[in-house]
């Protein structure tokens, strides 16, 4: 973005011309290419400008263009110039006018030297105005700096809105009728000798500044420093007296808990040996008890060995009782099954011959019966 610095002249109702001049060093030599953007409220005017600039028709001034058109040209040395579509014209939407200018930026990189201002002193409204600050604005805050006007017309001094372009122009401006060539190319020179003049001195002013401003900090930050380092002294001595107080405090803390420790030890010694005592004579005690018990539990294991053996000998003697009297019981038990098997098969043997005596009469009667029918038949 460019620099905006305008320049102390006196203004008056009346708007004067400069006087022109020739020159036959018509572009700076520092120079490599001139790079020109023409701006205007009139399609037919720029594109006379352009095509008296580039010495051929190469714009119509019937058709005008969607978008900005780049065109090389050499006058001694190259330039480049961009025409611009009509972006002062009411039906131009906020968004086309800056895609537009953002094309015309992009084909002017790094950046244009020159905007040609051709301005219809008869059809400029405080509309067109408004939109070619606007423009102007978007292209650059230096870009008034960097603006030269061409006038088509003669009631122009009557004409606010253009006075008060001419005016943020710095008066730079001039009229389109009879001009000359090298009139126009020395204008522009001294366009770009003065932006040239302006930076350099806006560059010179910055460096000051900005020395101003290092100087300024410089002591600012040596007054700080300066405090700072009494603070950290500051800080360091109360932090040295925070840690002695608390050493003080520590050692005395210290001493407090050894005498306090040596206490709790002493009576803790003396607690431990009163303790060993009473476990002492409570193990003593214990084992006494233990050894007697001892001795009554083997009087007792005597008496029930003692008591066992009796138990045992009577246990002994009352089976040996059971066992005659069983093997007794068991023979008198045997000689009765004998008796009752003898009785039992006396019986079934008089059982079978009962039967069988009675099964011979009743076939015998039966055979009696059936020849007895027989004969009856």
């Amino acid at each position: 973005m460019y620099l905006c610095f305008s320049f102390l002249v006196k203004v008056t109702d009346d708007v004067k011309p400069r006087q022109r001049r020739s020159s036959l060093d018509l572009l700076p030599p520092n120079m490599s290419e001139l790079r020109l953007v023409l701006l205007g409220n009139n399609w037919s005017e720029r594109s006379s400008v352009a095509n008296f600039i580039l010495e051929e028709n190469v714009f119509s001034s019937q058709r005008e263009p969607d978008n900005c058109e780049k065109v090389r040209g050499k006058l001694k040395k190259e330039f480049v110039l961009i025409n611009t579509p009509n972006l002062l014209h009411s039906n131009t939407s906020d968004m086309q006018m800056r895609e537009h200018v953002e094309h015309c930026a992009c084909l002017s990189k790094p950046g244009p030297h020159v905007f040609l201002l051709v301005l219809d002193s008869e059809d400029f409204t405080e509309e067109h105005r408004l939109r070619l600050c606007t423009v102007l604005e978007i292209l650059g805050d230096q870009s008034f700096a960097r603006s030269l006007i061409l006038i088509s017309g003669k009631n122009y001094r009557s004409q606010i809105p253009l006075k008060d372009i001419i005016r943020k122009c710095s008066y730079r401006y001039l009229m389109m009728e009879n001009l000359e060539m090298e009139e126009l190319l020395t204008r522009l020179r001294q366009t770009q000798t003065q932006v040239e003049i302006i930076m350099k001195e806006k560059e010179e002013e910055n460096l000051r500044r900005e020395h101003k401003d290092m100087t300024r900090k410089i002591t600012e930050l040596k007054g700080e420093n300066e405090r700072e380092r009494k603070l950290r002294a500051n800080e360091q001595t109360e932090k040295d007296k925070c840690i002695n107080k608390e050493r003080e405090e520590r050692k005395r803390q210290r001493e407090e808990d050894e005498k306090r420790w040596k206490k709790q030890k002493e009576t803790l010694r003396e607690e431990c040996r009163k303790k060993v005592e009473t476990s002492e004579k409570k193990a003593h005690l214990e084992r006494e008890q233990r050894e007697a018990a001892e001795r009554k539990l083997e009087q007792c294991r005597k008496e029930i060995k003692k008591s066992q053996d009796a138990w045992d000998k009577e246990k002994k003697e009352l089976w040996e009782q059971r066992h005659q009297d069983l093997k007794q019981h068991l023979e008198v038990e045997k000689t009765r099954s004998i008796k009752l098997h003898e009785e039992f098969y006396r019986r079934r043997k008089t059982w079978i011959s009962s039967c069988f005596i009675l099964t011979s009469l009743s076939l015998s009667l039966l055979f009696y019966i059936f020849h007895l029918r027989e004969q009856k038949l």
